[in-house]
């Protein structure tokens, strides 16, 4: 107060008239503002921005909104609710950051969550869904940190952010369906129970477009001639794409990633319209209201909802047969292992016979179809109980390859002098056949080591003041 003291009369009068300007500058901004609207929870508070009309029109039509019978503000989807504090306080932030880009003309075209929001978004999604989302959040298949590091799911990866409807949200997909010539958004919403799961679980590879630097390593599905392993292969041969040369055999390899989606629809649930969410996600009814079991898991497991809701055998019988197929499949992967296996080494023997690449193309060729056929059995999660026939015939067809590649081998070894037997290495145990692929175990495993005493204790750590440390 001594500093006002101090001030001549003129200074006062001045200084009070600067200080009124503020506040009642102030005070007609906030009214201008309609500020008094924010501090509730109508959604048509959010339109006292013309940006937002379209958002509040769509909501207003979409399953969140339902006219003035709201089942969800605008409130309840993008501000916390942990407390009030952090509510308004989030309220305040977001309001001054759009109000800042609104005065200088700043604002996107088209406005986008960013991460903050993003995970307030994902955490009320959570918190409304409890009985969709409890079973996800428990085994930590869903949460926003995991998202954005591409080890978890978002809601939005499956379902529309207004309709609630199933959707794709992956360009590699969209892009695969065009290039059959098809429009995956005219797909059914039963087909849609399991394209949704293509997204992810199918076979795939990264195409580089040196015309377009943005694609590089582009997530591209080998789809253009169709969904089976022979269309794949086409694909990639027309392109002479491989994803390694084998060390040993010096074969152009390709490798299968997890084509999970598409043996299953050679199998008979798939060619019977039976859905991916139709056994590994379930209907539940609770309350007079029957949803999709969000914990996905194995059928096996609650097959009181999955297997004998269409079949009358018991569970002791289908679980046998399901063991039955799948003991029959490993049986003939067995085989045909020990015959790639062979074939591998055998076309080692003849390089280091002084066997050419003329001679030894065709063989090579053999060799990359055999491994395909039981890379791509081998890695299509489930499919010795999705498609078991479709199985057997690519391992089948693996060992007519093998065979074919064993025989034209020893043909050119029998030009360069060998006609005998190819002696093979000991590799009856992995240990042994690590060595014998020259692999630096001892390097390898203190890498492990290390790995295991350094870098995981530092995750569990992160894990632990997150709140994801979970208990099996």
């Amino acid at each position: 107060m001594a500093f006002l003291h101090k001030l001549r009369c003129w200074q006062k009068v001045l200084l009070l008239c600067l200080a009124g300007a503020i506040v009642g500058g102030g005070c007609l901004f906030l009214y201008m503002l309609r500020f008094t609207t924010y501090l509730g929870d109508d959604p048509s508070a959010c339109v006292n921005c013309h940006i937002m009309q379209p958002y509040y029109a769509t909501w207003n039509h979409s399953s969140h909104g339902r006219g003035e019978g709201a089942v969800a503000t605008c409130n309840d989807c993008h501000v916390p609710h942990e407390n009030m504090a952090r509510k308004y306080a989030f309220k305040g932030m977001d309001g001054m950051k759009h109000t800042a880009a609104f005065l200088t003309y700043s604002e996107p075209q088209v406005p986008a969550a960013k991460d903050p929001s993003a995970q307030v978004i994902m955490n009320n999604c959570i918190r409304c869904h409890t009985e969709l989302t409890t079973e996800m959040v428990k085994l930590g298949k869903m949460d926003f940190k995991m998202t954005q590091e591409g080890e978890g799911k978002a809601c939005w990866d499956c379902h529309d952010s207004e309709t609630m409807d199933l959707h794709i949200s992956r360009p590699a997909l969209r892009e695969a369906f065009a290039s059959m010539g098809k429009d995956v958004d005219k797909a059914t919403h039963n087909e849609m129970r399991s394209l949704v799961c293509a997204q992810c679980h199918v076979e795939y590879y990264f195409h580089d477009y040196p015309e377009t630097p943005e694609k590089d390593q582009y997530l591209t599905f080998p789809w253009k001639y169709g969904l089976t392993l022979e269309d794949a292969e086409k694909y990639y041969d027309e392109m002479g794409y491989a994803d390694y040369i084998h060390k040993l055999s010096k074969a152009p390899i390709l490798k299968a990633q997890h084509p999970g989606y598409e043996t299953s629809l050679q199998g008979i649930h798939g060619q019977r319209g039976v859905t991916c969410a139709d056994c590994h996600m379930p209907y539940v009814a609770d309350g007079g209201v029957k949803y999709s079991d969000h914990h996905i898991q194995s059928p096996l497991a609650k097959m009181d909802r999955t297997c004998l809701v269409c079949h009358r055998e018991s569970e002791e019988t289908l679980r046998k047969n399901v063991e039955e197929r799948q003991e029959k499949c490993l049986e003939v992967r067995d085989r045909l292992e020990d015959l790639l296996a062979k074939s591998h080494i055998e076309a080692k023997f003849a390089w280091d016979k002084g066997a050419t690449e003329a001679e030894m193309k065709d063989a090579l060729q053999d060799i990359r179809k055999s491994q395909w056929r039981w890379d791509y059995a081998v890695a299509s999660h489930g499919a010795s109980f999705h498609a078991p026939q479709e199985v057997l015939r690519l391992m089948g067809d693996g060992i007519d390859y093998a065979g074919q590649a064993r025989l034209k081998i020893a043909k050119v070894l029998a030009k360069h002098g060998f006609t005998g037997e190819v002696p093979m290495p000991d590799i009856s145990t992995k240990a042994k056949a690590q060595a014998y692929i020259g692999l630096d175990m001892k390097d390898m495993t203190e890498k492990k080591d290390n790995f295991m005493k350094e870098i995981v204790p530092q995750w569990l750590s992160i894990a632990k003041e997150n709140g994801k440390l979970l208990d099996y």
